[in-house]
């Protein structure tokens, strides 16, 4: 067994003082942790630049999780992680969490998203995501 959301929260609150040293978006009062449960989130849900750094820093501490880097339309560059139970995808000011029970949802939303590489994405995505 791989990698799963509560493995993340786990290590986000045990971290979280040395976490939002490197995350010039937190502040005392905004540290992400206040928005985060440890069950696995029930729909698609978005959090914002804070959690994105948070959650930036601690993946990629952690080589065994599978990854993918692309880009939008626009240049911004986006970060999707495959864990075993949730796809996590980061961009310079959000994080997106998607359970991987609500895999079609965000697959359609990656044909709307702008990717410059969709089909790449979509592919690797369900590559990962459906054994």
């Amino acid at each position: 067994m791989g990698i799963r959301w509560i493995d993340i929260i786990e290590k986000i609150y045990r971290e979280i003082d040395d976490i939002v040293i490197n995350c010039s978006s937190c502040s005392p009062s905004s540290r992400c942790v206040e928005e985060l449960t440890q069950s696995l989130p029930i729909g698609i849900r978005v959090l914002g630049e804070c959690c994105a750094c948070v959650f930036e820093t601690v993946l990629e501490t952690i080589p065994t999780i599978d990854r993918l880097y692309t880009h939008l339309d626009t240049g911004d560059s986006v970060a999707i992680y495959a864990l075993d139970d949730i796809i996590v995808e980061i961009s310079q000011t959000s994080v997106m969490l998607i359970p991987t029970t609500l895999l079609t949802s965000y697959l359609d939303l990656i044909d709307e998203s702008g990717y410059r590489d969709a089909e790449v994405v979509r592919n690797w995505l369900k590559s990962r995501v459906e054994h």
